[in-house]
């Protein structure tokens, strides 16, 4: 029989007291790992403006890389402007550029297409320009955002654009400021192929040859979530169920020769789109598709209505069916934050397994994501440098310690409030179809659960590493427990965690997990309970993300001979008080490892002893008081 406790303890705060001084496995796309050593900077380009619409047009041909096409760009002003800049990779060329059917002057300086109106257009104007362009989309060092490679003897080319690959392939704004509010994409191609896209297949027109696949996205989206994919797929489509007069389709593009082998694989998909639909908000763009198209990378990458996939376990199925919620309806404000995108993905795998094969598989994934994290004992999940590719894509950090830190949330807030607070979070009408960063997400938890969780998003987020415990206890003859809960920090970015810390105790018959709110290193507490413990464990099912973990019994002295040791923690003397004489035959000290590095003066009656420990260095020591009939051991700590 198991008996859990919430919270139940008495902070009775003893004399002990230690200050402690303040101090890939990737899921997606492999252009995330690909290039991580790739360098980046910051852009202001396009800030003047607000992209409404985009209509894109692409001649492709699979055996070749490259691309020709032309883009026609709805904006908005947001101020007065003669000219505006949109991203453009230098390996490209910009034909000509019509405003008005007129053909207008532009600038194609690095990565930045400068385009001159003409004339001034006041704040608040909608007004358009198309934008004819062509050329070998060069990635920096190699082919990024558009790819050319052969499967058997078959050429594809597929585009993936994450982070900032966009601009390799068309014109656009690739900020994480300004979602392109609907767009439409046609793609011309050998009447061989197939052309995959985001949103509805409108129509597909066969002339001389050729066809042009025409596919329509009536949502908002970021420019690095818009993909086309060519080559001769075989499809078919499944559908999820949302309720009883309401269904999603699930369209799959596959390769021929792995058509009837993926099919099966696949099949998970419906449930899993109606599972994360009950347990959030939605399917958030079923009334257009949910599906997959097969590419050349061994990951995935969660195009908008259309993951891209180079792998096909449950997990990758998972994570990139997650991001249409978290990634791609609510994308993250900066790629700072992209814990919030991929931290999401992560967890929701550890979700998909506990619902569909139980809570031990649920540990089993976090428990793997905790492996992962404890790999950068030195990094935070916020990204501190986002020039890097391969710090906005850790694989330990942005993913596995961003998928722990919600798997730590819902364990500190409770399931009703965790799930309640994400599910405010999806359906925030300021954020849904937009942006969010961190703090975003914290206001919602703090709301569902009433709890202020600054403290938390502090550590965890912006904090570097993980805490690092030592659990002392003891058991006195009327049962009750005595716990010291010390605590050292991977990095000294973070000063303490504070954690709500599971112990459990048992004895073979019974057990019982208490849950203890540490506050500060070397706190005591005092719980009762009903029977002789055997076996203490801290965090046995990993509800906090940790690295090295201390158990030992200690005997402390026993408050029955009125025995006390202070001041502890000690810095010079330290002195020992007792009711009545005792004879003391030996009294050493000793290291946490057992080495004796002192042995004190002894042989006498006394009811007090003191002793001086200025030499020692600074840690945690084991007292040893043997008199005639009994043998004392008790915790100092040397500041």
């Amino acid at each position: 029989m198991k008996k859990i406790y919430l919270i139940f303890f008495f902070a009775l705060v003893s004399q002990i007291l230690l200050a402690q001084e303040k101090s890939s496995y990737h899921h997606c796309s492999g252009a995330k790992v690909k290039n991580a050593n790739l360098q980046f900077k910051k852009s202001n380009i396009g800030k003047n403006i607000d992209i409404q619409y985009q209509r894109l047009f692409f001649e492709i041909n699979p055996s070749a890389l490259y691309v020709k096409g032309n883009t026609q760009v709805y904006f908005k002003t947001l101020e007065s402007l003669h000219a505006f800049t949109l991203d453009f990779f230098h390996s490209l060329n910009a034909d000509s550029i019509l405003y008005h059917h007129q053909k207008i002057t532009s600038t194609h300086s690095g990565n930045e297409l400068k385009i001159e109106l003409g004339i001034t257009l006041a704040a608040q104007t909608l007004d358009s320009v198309q934008i004819f362009f062509q050329g070998i989309p060069q990635g920096e060092g190699s082919t990024d955002g558009f790819n050319q490679h052969y499967h058997g003897i078959s050429p594809a080319i597929f585009t993936l654009s994450e982070p900032y690959g966009a601009r390799e392939w068309f014109p656009c704004k690739q900020d994480l400021d300004d979602k392109i509010d609907s767009i439409d994409i046609f793609v011309k191609t050998q009447k061989a192929y197939r052309a995959a896209a985001n949103g509805l297949l409108i129509s597909e027109i066969e002339q001389d040859g050729y066809k042009t696949y025409h596919w329509k996205h009536r949502h908002p989206i970021a420019a690095y979530l818009i993909a086309i994919a060519v080559t001769n797929y075989k499809f078919y489509s499944d559908y999820a169920h949302l309720s009883e007069n309401d269904s999603v389709e699930i369209l799959n593009y596959l390769y021929p020769e792995n058509f009837e082998n993926l099919k099966p694989q696949i099949a998970i998909t419906k449930d899993l789109v109606e599972h994360f639909s009950q347990l959030f908000i939605k399917y958030p763009f079923s009334d257009e598709k949910y599906g997959h198209a097969q590419f050349g990378w061994g990951g995935g990458m969660e195009h908008q209505t259309m993951s891209f996939m180079g792998a096909w376990n449950f997990s990758i199925i998972a994570h990139e069916l997650a991001h249409q919620w978290f990634g791609d309806f609510i994308t993250c404000g900066s790629w700072k934050d992209i814990w919030l995108n991929e931290g999401f993905a992560t967890y929701l795998e550890s979700l998909a397994y506990e619902h569909f094969y139980g809570y031990s598989s649920y540990q089993s994934d976090v428990a793997n994501n905790f492996t992962m994290a404890l790999r950068s004992p030195n990094g935070s999940v916020y990204v501190d440098d986002t020039t890097n590719i391969g710090r906005i894509f850790s694989g330990n950090l942005s993913y596995a310690k961003g998928g722990s830190v919600l798997h730590m949330l819902r364990k500190q807030i409770g399931d009703e409030a965790f799930f309640s607070g994400v599910k405010n979070y999806l359906a925030d009408p300021d954020l849904a179809h937009g942006y969010a960063k961190t703090h975003h997400l914290q206001a919602h938890l703090e709301a569902a659960s009433g709890k202020e969780l600054d403290d938390f998003f502090t550590d965890w987020i912006f904090g570097k590493g993980f805490p690092n415990y030592t659990l002392y206890w003891s058991q006195d003859q009327q049962n009750i427990m005595n716990f010291q809960i010390l605590q050292t920090q991977s990095d000294a970015s973070v000063d303490f965690f504070q954690m709500t810390v599971p112990v459990r105790i048992a004895n073979g018959n019974v057990d019982t997990t208490i849950y203890l709110k540490h506050d500060y290193s070397g706190q005591t507490f005092y719980v009762p309970i009903d029977f002789r413990a055997a076996v203490v464990q801290l965090d046995p099912e990993n509800h906090i993300l940790k690295g090295n973990s201390i158990v030992g019994f200690i005997s402390f002295l026993n408050s029955d001979k009125n025995l006390l040791l202070a001041p502890n923690p000690v810095k010079d003397f330290c002195r020992v008080y007792l009711q009545n004489d005792f004879y003391f035959s030996d009294i050493e000290l000793f290291t946490i490892k057992g080495e004796r590095v002192k042995k004190l003066q002894a042989g006498y009656y006394s009811n007090f002893i003191e002793f001086d420990l200025s030499d020692l260095a600074k840690g945690n020591y084991l007292l040893k008081l043997k008199t005639e009939n009994e043998i004392f051991t008790n915790l100092i700590i040397k500041q």
